[in-house]
């Protein structure tokens, strides 16, 4: 039978700019695979335009993945080409697929200006475009003269791009370039907002052009056969026209002939253009499930006043939960980035147990959560203490979280559910309760597989033990504002 898949994000926005990441995940791959992660997110690998005092997201050159002397530094934030390519190794040695992060939206920190005519966009409604063409002095030139052409030639300039943004009376300034080829406008995006969100940030690429395609398609054939890289995180694709990857991913495919795992980011609370765009790639790829996280924030924002019966609501997982990926927080989440959303700590356990314990989704385990993580941002010192039993609940998703799902979805402040086991698994299944009031229980039926026994808590937030009766029934309990997950006794050796 198949296993659970569990992805890993092995970074946070804010960690340290030393190179050690690479060798960290080298050295952490077997204690990842013995918590059952099969999938490994990697952060940007390539060089950024501020060289390694940014995590990779302002690409400067997706060719230097820590080789070559550029912006002031020959290795990236998390270390050089070769301990990357040693990083993966190690995943592949330990079973686990590397996946790559694809930020393919914009590139950031030019060689060279150009002088370009342009119009000016309201930013607020970018289909408001100002009649008037003025020239604008941009870096909008990539020449990479520390590779000197080495893995490609291509010069990005002007034509590679549909806009930019330049500082203007203390305000960022959106400007639409023009095109002799006449070539000019948005390209086409899923939803209205902002009018049309193609732009993003720095230099954005257009990938109406042909020749642009071509570079970004020579690009990844190199990518893949130079690193061995399983499969892709697609970043920001609510600003890249769904055209590109309707291109892009079959090319792929059709190369190598083979699937590649594949999520997309799509940040929206909208579940319908979610679903939309992943229609539209016929469901290739597993997409964000961004309204679960919103849910989840809500939830540890108002407590007791959460019915956790409604979790579900407007969620990918409810309406394509076999396109879910489903996660708890993440580096664009993080405390002090734009998009700043954290759950808070009381309910990491709540929220966990949602994402790693349910029959559907695939949920992506976030390093801060495991590792913890200390930095200073905007002068504040930011602490994660570890998410208490976090690894446990990795180990029961692995071994034991499998069968039939049963819902026990009855009350605004406790609920619960059992997973009752497969024979293939020795002493498989499990019973969840949640609760984000009082002290709460429920009793549920674990199936005649688990009749007449010991079930304890594997989290260790209970200390008492159940008992199920003949027919494999028990009540269930949990403390206020807290999670059990009741596993067989005979199970708990196995998570060591």
């Amino acid at each position: 039978m198949e296993k659970n898949s569990t992805l890993f994000q092995f970074f946070h926005w804010y960690y340290p700019d030393d190179g050690s990441l690479w060798d960290h995940c080298r050295e952490q791959a077997a204690h990842l695979a013995s918590l059952g992660v099969t999938h490994v997110w990697l952060p940007p690998a390539y060089k950024s335009a501020n060289g390694t005092a940014e995590p990779g997201y302002a690409v400067y050159d997706l060719f230097d993945l820590g080789e070559f002397d550029q912006k002031g530094t020959v290795r990236t934030k998390y270390g050089t080409k070769e301990q990357y390519l040693q990083c993966i190794k190690a995943l592949h040695d330990a079973g686990i697929q590397a996946i790559a992060d694809l930020v393919l939206n914009h590139k950031q920190g030019a060689d060279e200006q150009e002088h370009i005519m342009a119009r000016r966009v309201n930013a607020e409604n970018r289909n408001e475009i100002y009649p008037e063409s003025i020239g604008i002095d941009a870096f909008t030139k990539f020449t990479f003269p520390g590779r000197k052409g080495k893995y490609s030639n291509y010069i990005w300039n002007h034509d590679s791009f549909t806009a930019v943004s330049l500082g203007r009376d203390n305000e960022l300034q959106i400007y639409l370039l023009e095109h002799q080829n006449g070539q000019d406008g948005w390209e086409q995006m899923m939803d209205g907002e902002k009018g049309n969100f193609d732009y993003l940030m720095g230099s954005d690429i257009a990938f109406d052009r042909e020749f642009v395609r071509e570079e970004l398609k020579h690009w990844i054939k190199w990518y893949i056969e130079t690193t061995g890289a399983d499969g892709f995180r697609l970043d920001a694709v609510k600003h890249i026209t769904v055209k590109f990857f309707k291109e892009f991913i079959p090319y792929i495919r059709e190369v190598y002939g083979r699937d590649f795992f594949c999520i997309a980011e799509y940040w929206s609370h909208n579940k319908d253009s979610i679903i939309q765009y992943c229609n539209e790639l016929e469901q290739y790829c597993l997409m964000y499930d961004v309204p679960l996280h919103f849910n989840m924030y809500e939830a540890s924002m108002k407590k007791k006043d959460y019915d956790l019966r409604t979790m579900y609501q407007n969620t990918i997982l409810e309406a394509l939960p076999d396109k879910a990926l489903t996660f708890v927080n993440n580096h664009d989440s993080q405390p002090h980035q734009s998009l700043e959303s954290w759950v808070d700590y009381w309910f990491m356990q709540h929220a966990y147990a949602f994402v790693l314990l349910r029959e559907k989704g695939v949920p992506c385990v976030f390093y801060p959560d495991l590792y913890g993580a200390r930095y200073e941002t905007n002068g504040h010192n930011i602490e994660h203490v570890p998410v208490f039993p976090l690894g446990k609940m990795m180990q029961v998703r692995h071994k034991l979280s499998y069968g039939e799902q049963e819902d026990h979805f009855d009350h605004p402040n406790t609920i619960g559910w059992v997973r009752k086991g497969v024979e293939e698994m020795e002493f498989s299944g499990c019973a969840i309760v949640l609760c984000n009031g009082e002290e709460g229980d429920k009793l549920m039926n674990m199936g005649p597989a688990h009749a007449n026994k010991t079930f304890i808590d594997s989290t260790g937030n209970r200390q008492d033990k159940v008992q199920t009766d003949e027919h494999g029934q028990a009540t269930f309990k949990a403390n206020g504002e807290s999670v059990s997950v009741w596993v067989r006794e005979e199970a708990m050796a196995m998570l060591a």
